[in-house]
């Protein structure tokens, strides 16, 4: 209801024209007579003619001002079902835009197609479960605004400490020694290896080792070469013997008379101190029993080198270990070390055992200590 006390949609009357008898006391209508109002302070007022045409348009007026004063307060009108007719109904589309676009995402070893609509490159991968690590390669920044079929790829990128270690091999170096005998060898330095660790610190993209970057480099061990001392110096002559002078040949009284009587037997000769090895062998051994001597040693440690090498290899300096690879006379491992003493080292005896006479001596001392040291573990 409006502030009006009428019904809806109900117009107020129209005002009509008064009658005579109705107009107000002030109006003078057709009759020409002035009359007096009611008013006891009210003057003649000269007589006028009044149409009733112009009252009516003046109620008319004020008629239409009251029904725009409705109208503007009044609820509006419910339209009926013939005024509907005539109004085609308006359709408002409220679906929404397909915003979604489809990329690819390559990370981890997989390739994957998806439909994002998401903004950003990041936004993608992180609706997707992919982190992406501080130090991770990313072709696109994280950041930019997302492309409809294009190719996101993350590259994930790890560190890792490795350490290495290079051996530098000794070497055998032989020097010529004056002092000792022609023939004579004597190693005076053990060689030692050289050792270097090196600490890298290595990158890998998508497991894949990229780049390293040295960190610490440590000496373990300096090389140390293997000296051998070769003699040169010519022994001495030996002395020659005395010639034995013969004696006077008996005659034939003397012999018979001392016939009767026994001879004398001689005294046998104490053998030379001098000699601690007495060379009475030939091929491979009769080698090794000089070699032995010009060291110093006695026929016990030949004995004792006898029986180790022929526990070795038979002294056969062709002979080769089918599963160690081991070679020659002293089995050498590997046989190549022996090429420190010759160049024939395969087919050579003398290098052979000269080489095997080096190594028990510098390793063990003696033949002897080689030997008790091959019965105790199986090798030398």
């Amino acid at each position: 209801m409006g502030r009006h006390s009428r019904k809806p949609n109900q117009a107020p009357a129209v005002p009509q024209a008064p009658s005579e008898t109705q107009l107000p006391a002030v109006a003078a209508w057709a009759g020409g007579d002035a009359v007096k109002t009611s008013s006891s302070h009210a003057s003649k007022t000269p007589s006028s003619t009044v149409s009733s045409r112009r009252y009516g348009a003046v109620a008319a007026l004020a008629a239409a001002t009251a029904l725009s004063a409705v109208a503007m307060t009044a609820e509006p009108a419910v339209p009926t079902a013939q005024a509907a007719s005539f109004t085609a109904p308006m359709q408002i589309d409220t679906a929404e835009p397909d915003l979604s676009v489809d990329v690819i995402i390559v990370a981890d070893g997989t390739a994957q197609l998806v439909n994002t609509e998401a903004d950003t490159w990041g936004q993608v991968l992180s609706e997707n479960g992919i982190t992406v690590g501080e130090d991770d390669i990313v072709n696109v920044e994280l950041g930019d605004p997302v492309v409809a079929n294009e190719r996101v790829t993350v590259k994930r990128v790890t560190f890792e400490e490795v350490v290495e270690e290079n051996t530098d091999e000794f070497e055998t170096v032989r020097e010529n020694d004056s002092t000792l005998e022609k023939g004579t060898e004597k190693v005076t330095a053990e060689g030692q290896d050289g050792v270097t660790r090196t600490t890298f610190r290595v990158k890998y993209v998508d497991g894949v080792e990229d780049s390293r970057e040295e960190t610490i480099n440590v000496t373990v061990s300096e090389r140390v070469d293997r000296v051998i001392a070769v003699g040169t110096k010519e022994p001495e002559p030996e002395p020659e013997p005395e010639p034995v002078a013969e004696a006077p040949a008996a005659t034939t009284e003397t012999q018979t008379q001392s016939a009767p009587a026994q001879t004398q037997a001689a005294p046998e000769p104490e053998p030379a101190q001098s000699q601690p090895v007495v060379v009475n062998k030939g091929g491979n051994k009769g080698i090794a029993q000089q070699m032995v001597a010009n060291k110093g040693w006695n026929n016990s440690q030949f004995q004792c080198l006898e029986t180790l090498w022929q526990r070795e290899s038979g002294w056969n300096h062709l002979a080769q270990n089918p599963s160690s690879g081991a070679y020659g006379i002293p089995q050498s491992l590997p046989g190549s070390k022996m090429a420190s003493h010759g160049a024939d080292w395969r087919t050579n005896p003398a290098t052979q055992i000269a080489w095997g006479l080096d190594y028990i001596q510098g390793r063990y001392g003696t033949p002897c200590g080689a030997l008790n040291h091959s019965y105790s573990v199986g090798w030398y």
